[in-house]
């Protein structure tokens, strides 16, 4: 069938196969399929910014890619984490969101925006899929919260909206979402969707609250979930292919002018058929991290728009906001210009001091008596490091070394935050020797689901009974460890928030951070 209606546009191909300090091929020859069928719209891996060089040079590709199909120039966006996804890239320099809600500052979330930005800017990047804006008040939420700016709705837009400016101030635009927001889903339901029981009061009020800011601030696109909202839309209709949602609460009700982005399709559910229901509904760009899914999905949207069931008019509508927010973007530069990124000094020390600012004390005292001689000889440290794979992997290094640094004499250990068998006979093995540790601390990594880390912090209780547990990643942690003697947050797995928390240890900072989610079983 001749592409000729266009309609393939409405398309945002996630770009998959790559890894960190792999090869390109792949995604080469899959940009020149997405661009063969009419796709211009590219959804690459956050973990790319940490790689600009890279990632500039992909960008460069995914543009000639477009331009030599035909289609004009592309967007370029990026995503969360390994895969394309929803979500900040990671960017261990700055303070996560978490973080931020900790800090309470506007101004130190322009700073992270900022520095963030700048980086994708140089890059060539157009559009960053975040930041998220979904209340963090669910503590089993698979993506955590780290990436959620708390639960509070008022702080939340706040910051939210601060961040936004931040990166387009940087010259990158920002696509907030998931809207109307999914801080409270429920999984188990109709067809394996997650649902949003709330009543439309309470949407209003809080879930929603944070999106209405960041539109009158500015946002240029807004993800809408793959979700029910009974209170929104009476059909089981999911919010990204829902009229009332999109045209009704986000368009009318919100004011909002620029890019609806429909949310991702899960595998066994027909991605043509949504692509076509989502862009009826109001969405201009429909996700699909599949290749398979997203070429199913622009054959089906060219097919509808030729046999007259997707309007033209509607398909011209969206080529014009597209066009509107890419003739706005600076002029793609002839080379990769990711190598040339080099962020002033000051502002990463600032960056620097706000994650050191961020660690919360939740309970009791955090620091080592071993601080006040400056010898740390009978303190132990036990250390959960990432798994292999996961977005901040990269960091362990770093943060053992930041840790040895600051805590001259004291034994540190790190084990995967998946522990076997091994690493439980090696802890064993340490600690054993009663008398031989006074006292201990404990660094976590996502502990509230990785069951594990609990069974060996009790191993540590019983030989050495005065020990505190810092939260590195998710602050639920600190509910699964009742008895320490010391419970913090620190908002982020990095070398900063390392060097903050020996810091603490150490009794040569104090904790400024507030507690930016409530965690069950803790005293005030």
């Amino acid at each position: 069938m001749s592409r000729s209606t266009r309609a393939a546009g409405l398309v945002l191909g996630g770009v998959r196969g790559l890894s960190p300090l792999g090869s390109d091929d792949g995604a080469v020859e899959l940009l020149d399929s997405y661009a063969s069928a009419g796709i211009f719209a590219y959804l690459l891996p956050g973990f790319l910014a940490q790689e600009p060089e890279r990632l500039g040079g992909l960008v460069a590709i995914a543009r000639r890619a477009s331009a030599s199909a035909g289609l004009g120039k592309a967007l370029v966006a990026i995503g969360g984490d390994g895969l394309p996804a929803f979500g900040l890239p990671p960017f261990p320099d700055a303070p996560t969101p978490l973080g931020l809600a900790s800090l309470k500052s506007p101004r130190a979330a322009m700073r992270a925006g900022l520095l963030l930005g700048s980086l994708l800017s140089s890059c060539g990047v157009d559009l960053v899929m975040a930041p998220r804006l979904d209340l963090a008040s669910d503590p089993k939420d698979p993506a955590g919260a780290l990436g959620g700016f708390g639960e509070d709705s008022r702080l939340a837009g706040l910051l939210g909206s601060a961040y936004a400016r931040a990166l387009k101030r940087a010259g990158v635009e920002a696509c907030i979402g998931r809207f109307p927001g999914l801080g409270a889903t429920c999984s188990d339901c109709y067809e394996g969707m997650p649902f949003i029981s709330l009543p439309v009061e309470r949407l209003e009020r809080c879930e929603m609250r944070p999106f209405s800011r960041a539109v009158a601030a500015g946002a240029a696109a807004v993800l809408v979930g793959r979700v029910l909202v009974p209170a929104l839309e009476s059909e089981r209709i999911p919010a990204s292919a829902s009229a009332r949602v999109i045209e009704g609460r986000l368009r009318e009700s919100l004011g909002f002018r620029g890019i609806v982005i429909g949310d991702d399709v899960g595998p066994e559910e027909d991605s043509g058929k949504a692509a076509v229901l989502g862009a009826l509904a109001g969405c201009d760009l429909c996700l699909y991290t599949r290749p398979e899914a997203a070429l199913a999905s622009a054959a089906a949207l060219e097919k509808a728009a030729a046999m007259g069931e997707l309007p033209a008019v509607r398909v011209e509508m969206v080529r014009r906001r597209l066009d509107s927010l890419l003739s706005s973007r600076p002029a793609p530069a002839p080379s990769p210009v990711g190598r040339r990124f080099f962020p002033a000094a000051r502002r990463l020390a600032r960056a620097r001091r706000d994650i050191e600012e961020s660690v919360s004390l939740l309970r009791g005292s955090l620091t080592l008596r071993g601080g006040e001689s400056g010898s740390f000889e009978g303190a132990f440290i036990l250390v959960f490091l990432p798994p292999a794979g996961a977005p901040d992997a990269p960091e362990s290094d770093a943060v053992l070394a930041a840790l040895r640094s600051e805590l001259p004499g004291a034994e540190i250990l790190g084990l995967s935050a998946d522990p076997g068998n091994e690493a439980t006979d090696e802890l064993a093995r340490l600690v054993s020797a009663r008398g031989r540790f006074p006292e201990a601390a404990i660094l976590t990594y996502d502990a509230h689901f990785r069951p594990a880390q609990e069974g060996l912090a009790r191993l540590v209780e019983e030989f050495i009974p005065d020990y505190r547990v810092i939260a590195m990643r998710d602050p639920y942690d600190a509910a699964f460890f009742p008895r320490a003697i010391g419970l913090g947050a620190a908002y982020g797995f990095s070398e900063g928030g390392a060097r903050a928390i020996a810091r603490l240890l150490a009794g040569r900072t104090k904790a400024r951070g507030g507690r930016p989610v409530e965690v069950i079983g803790l005293e005030v």
